[in-house]
């Protein structure tokens, strides 16, 4: 209980928009959430830099497939202590700070210094100054080709510019074909970038042209409105709060 109310406690292995008691599971919507598709690092503490790992399942891929229906622009903040690796403010529409975060930066976005491009602001780490910033970050809802299972993929620091670019392509690909976003399935693979002074691997989207499924319009009605905040908050309950992820740098 908290605060005279019952706190959901989020199962964070169980796929949102499934009728659960139909298959004889009784699970209520508050369990239901969208599992994460993360990019692992060489500097991350698992084996697989440059696959992508399913949070549900625990599966490894050198490509994925995929259908995106849509992307939410949003912020966060890590902790300037690395060794921590969680955030400690953040936004999913660039307004308002999300509610999952006890002590945010400012009321609203626009009233916070950091929503400033280029802003930072030095701190102390043990004896070391250290930067600390907001970075904008794109999380796309999407669903593999194959499956049809959801999954949330965010992008921030080097992975924001591949996906940026791919949005900035495909709303002129919609518009001129006046499809949804659904019809353009895409492939995940990665690479190191060409010029990086360190190893780390960024997602290469190669579209696969236009398709129009009933499954993915089904899929869409199901996924394309869900709170990615929910996923957060259930990781936070299961012990892996946001953190840069299998990542293992803010990337």
């Amino acid at each position: 209980m908290e605060n005279g109310k019952e706190v959901a406690q989020y199962n964070s292995n169980v796929p949102v928009g499934i009728d659960s008691k139909k298959y004889g599971i009784d699970l209520g919507e508050e369990d239901q959430v969208m599992p994460r598709l993360v990019l692992v690092q060489p500097t991350s503490k698992m084996e697989g830099a440059g696959k992508f790992h399913y949070t549900l399942t625990g599966e490894l891929f050198d490509e994925v497939e995929c259908v995106i229906f849509n992307n939410v622009r949003g912020r966060v903040m890590f902790d300037p202590d690395l060794s921590k690796m969680m955030s400690i403010c953040g936004s999913n529409d660039r307004l308002i700070p999300s509610d999952r975060f006890e002590d945010p930066k400012a009321p609203r976005c626009i009233e916070c210094n950091y929503h400033r491009r280029g802003y930072f602001e030095e701190v102390i780490v043990g004896k070391e100054k250290v930067k600390q910033i907001c970075q904008e970050t794109q999380t796309l809802r999407a669903i593999f080709v194959d499956t049809l299972m959801p999954f949330l993929f965010v992008g921030r620091r080097s992975s924001l510019l591949p996906i940026n670019t791919w949005l900035s392509e495909m709303q002129f690909e919609c518009a001129k074909n006046q499809r949804g976003l659904h019809c353009f399935p895409i492939k995940l693979t990665s690479m190191v970038p060409t010029k990086a002074s360190n190893k780390y691997y960024v997602p290469v989207i190669t579209k696969q042209g236009m398709i129009e499924k009933e499954e993915f319009n089904t899929m869409m009605q199901k996924y394309a409105n869900y709170d990615v905040d929910k996923t957060y908050k259930a990781e936070e309950t299961t012990g892996s709060p946001e953190r840069m992820d299998e990542e293992g740098i803010p990337f």
